[in-house]
């Protein structure tokens, strides 16, 4: 039963990895994860739009990185905890 139970820790370590890989991703290769994780599976115009700005002006602004960078912390963050 032990091992089921998750503590501040875990959460921790994984949130300071996930931020660590953030730091470190290039707009490209973060849009790149954005849309293998939109691929098949959610829809959302948001990212649509940002995936077609990148792709016309070949960079984006703070605001869709960040938007983008929360899209990969909830994906991230959900498949972390599913063991």
């Amino acid at each position: 039963m032990k091992d089921l139970l998750i503590d501040y820790n875990d959460i921790s370590f994984e949130n300071t990895t996930i931020s660590m890989e953030l730091e470190g991703l290039s707009d490209e290769v973060l849009l790149d994860e954005c849309n293998f994780i939109l691929s098949g599976k959610y829809e959302s115009e948001l990212m649509d739009d940002i995936l077609a700005n990148y792709f016309k002006t070949g960079n984006i602004s703070k605001q869709e990185r960040r938007v983008a960078e929360a899209l990969y912390l909830l994906a991230n963050g959900e498949l972390a905890w599913e063991v």
